[in-house]
């Protein structure tokens, strides 16, 4: 039987094993490659995954190693190395960058620059002289008008550019201009301020004015209208001074000043509500009531009602006369006496009074009696 001996892939002879050889040859042919294998790709410890396409990129290299390990940890991309295509610089060309930490946009900032930059620097003014030396490290006020100070060096205004801007075509003089300090108003309402002769106290009297002036005078009573009094009525006459309206003294009648009984009872009126009289009337009025508690009696002033009133002491049943301790004039209309008691009768002297049999012992009762 044919069995080759061999170290690597390359001492194999595809030949073998021929188709005469014996099965039990055959684990001898697969040691063999097994073998050669293993020594042909000693460092193989994984998977491979390159393609044979990218494998064959390195068919006929004459990179060595440590050229080859320049690589390792390389990031730019395909497009970036591309850009070393047809590249002409010279190493030491190359070198000049090594260090360089300006950025890209940096360098391109002597895109443009035609001779030596250091030479056309010398050739500059070395420091701000003059009246820009106010601004030569910061930045003024934005959006102010430029002057000049009292040291002859750039200043702001206190005058915006807006403001500024407002003199646009402004024909007013420089006596009216130095009224505006501070005015927000645009240059064509500016400009009607041209021409006026108006004092700023005559102007001030349109302030609080909320509508057209002439309409609201137009709307106003000419000093030549007129007022008339009325019926019963004095004055009037036209607006150019002020008037006064007062009723007309028609009335004839005196004051009525009275006393004692005496009192107003009617009082007449004209149309105009002049009063033209007063009549009075006495009034009879009697004298005034009397109270005497000795006699315990009241009489009323006119003549009419009078009250007597008082109490009494019983100690037996059955009718017993209680006399008033005054008399009425005329009659006893009516006698109550308080507790169980009946009046049997009355007089203007004297009523008979009934206790109840359910007393017993001596009582005082009260009594009050109205006649006349």
């Amino acid at each position: 039987m044919a069995l080759e001996t061999g170290t690597y892939i390359s001492d194999l002879n595809s030949s073998n094993p021929v188709a005469t050889d014996g099965l039990a040859q055959a684990d001898d042919h697969i040691r063999l490659v097994k073998s050669t294998i293993k020594a042909t790709l000693p460092n193989i410890t994984g998977a491979v995954t390159g393609t044979q396409a990218e494998l064959n990129i390195l068919d006929g290299a004459t990179v060595t190693t440590a050229e080859l390990n320049k690589l390792d940890g390389l990031t730019a991309s395909t497009t970036e190395l591309n850009k070393v295509d047809g590249l002409t610089a010279s190493t030491a060309e190359l070198n000049k960058l090594d260090g360089v930490t300006a950025t890209t946009a940096e360098i391109n900032h002597v895109d443009g620059v035609t001779s030596a930059i250091q030479t056309q620097i010398n050739s500059k003014q070395p420091t701000i002289t003059g009246a820009a030396t106010t601004i030569d490290n910061t930045n003024l006020t934005a959006n102010r008008a430029l002057i000049s100070n009292g040291s002859g060096k750039v200043a702001v205004s206190s005058v915006t550019s807006t403001e500024l801007a407002k003199l646009d075509g402004l024909t007013a003089s420089t006596t009216e201009l130095n009224r505006l300090d501070g005015v927000t108003a645009s240059a064509t309402e500016l400009n009607r301020m041209d021409g006026i002769t108006a004092s700023t106290t005559e102007l001030n009297r349109t302030d609080g004015v909320t509508s057209n002036i002439q309409t609201q005078l137009n709307a106003k009573a000419p000093t030549s209208r007129t007022i008339s009094a009325g019926g019963g009525l004095d004055g009037g006459g036209s607006l150019a001074s002020n008037r006064t309206i007062s009723h007309s003294n028609t009335s004839s009648q005196g004051s009525v000043n009275n006393s004692g009984n005496t009192v107003i009872q009617d009082i007449s009126v004209d149309t105009y509500g002049h009063v033209t009289s007063i009549g009075s009337k006495a009034l009879s009025i009697p004298s005034g009531n009397t109270l005497s508690t000795s006699n315990k009696a009241w009489t009323d002033g006119s003549g009419g009602l009078q009250i007597r009133y008082g109490s009494f002491s019983s100690s037996t049943d059955g009718n017993q006369t209680v006399n008033f301790t005054s008399a009425f004039n005329s009659e006893c209309f009516v006698c109550i006496v308080g507790g169980e008691v009946l009046t049997e009768s009355v007089s203007r002297t004297s009523f008979v009074a009934d206790r109840d049999n359910g007393y017993s012992g001596t009582f005082v009762f009260q009594y009050i009696a109205l006649g006349r």
